[in-house]
C-alpha cells in the first residue's frame, strides 16, 4: 500500500481523513521495525481507530494485533496531521492521515510476532532506524522520534 509524504506526484485524497494510531515499540534496547506486507517497506505498526473506539484501546487492539505484545508504558511522541501525508489503498480509495503516535514499552515476558499484514518483524538500533528505507508516511515520526526530547510534537 504506498503512502505519500510531501510528494508532488501523489494521487488527490478522494476519501475522509483516516485517524490511526501508531507505535513505536522499544524493546531490547532498540526499536520494534516492520517490514510491511503489501510493499516491502520498513515501517512502524498501528492501524486505524475504529468508531467506537477510543485511543488506548485501538493502541491496544493494534499491538495485540500486529506484534502479539501488550502495552506496558506508553509516552505520547505526538500527533501527525501534515495534509501532505497520504496513503493509497488496493481498492483504490486514497485517505490523508492524521496518526496519533506513541512511544510503547510493552509488557515484559512476551516476544513479538509477526501477523499476516507483516513480512518481518526486527529490532533495530537507533543509528540503524536513521538510515532505513522507511515507508513515507512513518518519515516525519521516525523524525519526531529519533529527535524526541520529552516535548509532545504537533504538526
Amino acid at each position: 500500500m504506498p503512502s505519500y509524504y510531501r510528494d508532488q506526484d501523489a494521487p488527490l485524497p478522494n476519501r475522509p481523513r483516516n485517524v490511526g494510531v501508531c507505535f513505536i515499540v522499544e524493546i531490547d534496547g532498540g526499536v520494534l521495525i516492520d517490514t510491511r506486507e503489501d510493499d516491502g517497506s520498513q515501517a512502524f505498526t498501528g492501524g486505524t481507530l475504529e468508531e467506537g473506539e477510543s485511543v488506548h484501546e485501538a493502541l491496544a487492539r493494534e499491538l495485540s494485533e500486529e506484534t502479539g505484545l501488550e502495552i506496558g508504558d506508553m509516552t505520547l511522541l505526538g500527533v501527525f496531521s501534515d495534509p501532505s501525508r497520504l496513503v493509497a489503498y488496493r481498492d483504490g480509495a486514497v485517505h490523508r492521515l492524521l496518526s496519533l503516535a506513541f512511544v510503547v514499552t510493552p509488557k515484559p515476558g512476551t516476544r513479538p510476532r509477526a501477523s499476516d499484514e507483516s513480512l518481518e518483524l526486527r529490532i533495530v538500533s537507533r543509528a540503524e532506524l536513521r538510515d532505513l528505507a522507511f515507508w513515507p508516511a512513518h518519515r516525519p515520526i521516525r523524525d519526531a522520534y529519533l529527535a524526541f526530547d520529552g516535548d509532545v510534537f504537533v504538526a
